[in-house]
């Protein structure tokens, strides 16, 4: 797969972005394309978030078949992750203490968009993940 996104980067996964509006068109290794977007990025950082988490990252994002998770807590504690649906379901879940470093085959989701969530006591860090089919 190709991945071109509208400010030039052709990665799969494209970080450290200034806040705007992003599309990407991926590519297959037939030649058909498909586009997706518009990606809003906002000020993704809060006082609150950087206060409970070290480093959060998602990848690959488009994600088709294993997407990873890779958190570092400020503080141990316990924490759960979860992926939900647009309508809230919790499709999958995962407990751990200080560090999270997993992975989760979404090959069997619709494409679409999906909300990870990172819940501890006191706080809530959520990204969005884009599957693709």
């Amino acid at each position: 797969m190709q991945y071109l996104w509208s400010n030039g980067e052709k990665t799969q996964n494209i970080k450290d972005l200034v806040a705007g509006t992003y599309n990407c068109t991926v590519t297959d290794e037939n030649g058909c394309q498909k586009q997706f977007g518009p990606f809003i990025v906002e000020n993704t950082t809060s006082v609150n978030e950087a206060a409970y988490i070290d480093h959060l990252n998602i990848y690959p994002n488009p994600v088709s078949t294993d997407v990873f998770i890779d958190a570092k807590l400020v503080n141990k504690g316990n924490v759960s992750i979860e992926l939900t649906n647009s309508i809230g379901e919790i499709l999958m879940t995962q407990h751990f203490t200080d560090k999270v470093h997993t992975s989760w085959d979404v090959s069997s989701l619709s494409g679409g968009v999906y909300l990870i969530s990172i819940k501890g006591k006191d706080f809530t860090v959520s990204r969005r993940l884009m599957v693709i089919r």
